[in-house]
């Protein structure tokens, strides 16, 4: 743990000295990283999952992680501060969404916790059988995938909306909006569902696992084992095959027309929804990538 520790630093240390040279950052805002890369050492346990929680809306904002050592912490960018451990699960903790005051997470033990940014536990939701790998919030309701090979439909009140079954092996990421849910699974499938739980289409073609699924519009995007990039229409149709990564693609990720796909290659590359080719291609990391999100 201290040689990855120590091996996390050196590279925070030279992106920061990238992004210095790049963008002029004061003196300040670098000393606020330090102090993020500083405090994020007291989180024991690899970190499993992370993502930007909007709390507040300071300078930096908040980030909220998910780790094995069954925890999850709220991070004050700005200050590089711990403000909150969220503690309950009796598990490693895989992943973690949040909107607005609310955090969601999903764990080893086989439940979804409802969490307020404060801390507290508001809701446990118990149903699934097996770990619970992905999960995703949208407006009031919470989606989630598990190794038991279903996705499940909360209410923020702890309610069962769907039970959501057809996938033949794990599930293994899930995007979820107002209208629609899609899961990927280790069956080399992507389901589209309607809210209800009925699957609207089975989007078959790729030839190795679903690792991660995104809604760009009104197209479904998915990556696999198998180096690809795929675009689905809504209607089921195999709009787009993107054949750029060397290796399988474990990231994708949304910004408007920007779409962001990160690889075992160590590259990550943006492609744009206009005509589906890569606008540039991102280097510098020395081992494979897991995960990428947008920024605004």
């Amino acid at each position: 743990m201290d040689d990855t520790v120590a091996v996390l630093k050196e590279e925070v240390a030279r992106l920061v000295e990238e992004v210095r040279k790049l963008t002029q950052l004061r003196e300040e805002d670098i000393l606020r990283i330090s102090a993020l890369e500083k405090s994020l050492e007291n989180l024991k346990g690899v970190v499993a999952d992370v993502v930007e929680h909007p709390v507040r809306d300071p300078i930096g904002g908040m980030v909220v992680s998910a780790s094995e050592d069954k925890s999850l912490r709220v991070w004050d960018v700005d200050s590089g501060e711990c403000v909150c451990v969220l503690e309950g699960h009796s598990d490693p903790v895989y992943c973690v969404d949040s909107a607005d005051d609310i955090i969601v997470s999903g764990s080893l033990d086989k439940t979804v916790r409802v969490w307020n940014s404060s801390g507290a536990c508001l809701q446990v939701l118990e149903g699934h059988t097996d770990a619970v790998n992905c999960v995703a919030i949208a407006d009031d309701m919470i989606a989630s995938g598990s190794d038991d090979r279903s996705v499940r439909l909360w209410g923020l009140d702890g309610s069962s909306k769907a039970v959501m079954e057809g996938h033949t092996s794990y599930v293994s990421c899930l995007t979820l909006r107002a209208d629609v849910v899609a899961s990927g699974g280790y069956d080399d499938a992507v389901r589209v569902w309607a809210l209800d739980g009925a699957c609207q289409h089975i989007l078959e073609g790729h030839t190795s696992y679903v690792y991660c699924v995104a809604l760009a519009e009104d197209n479904v995007l998915s990556g696999s084992g198998d180096k690809t990039i795929r675009v689905w229409g809504l209607d089921g149709t195999c709009r787009q095959i993107l054949e750029s990564h060397e290796c399988w693609v474990r990231g994708l990720a949304v910004r408007g027309s920007l779409v962001a796909s990160g690889s075992g290659d160590k590259t990550v590359k943006i492609w744009t929804t206009h005509n589906w080719q890569v606008e540039r291609t991102l280097e510098g990391h020395t081992d494979v990538i897991h995960a990428v999100a947008c920024l605004a």
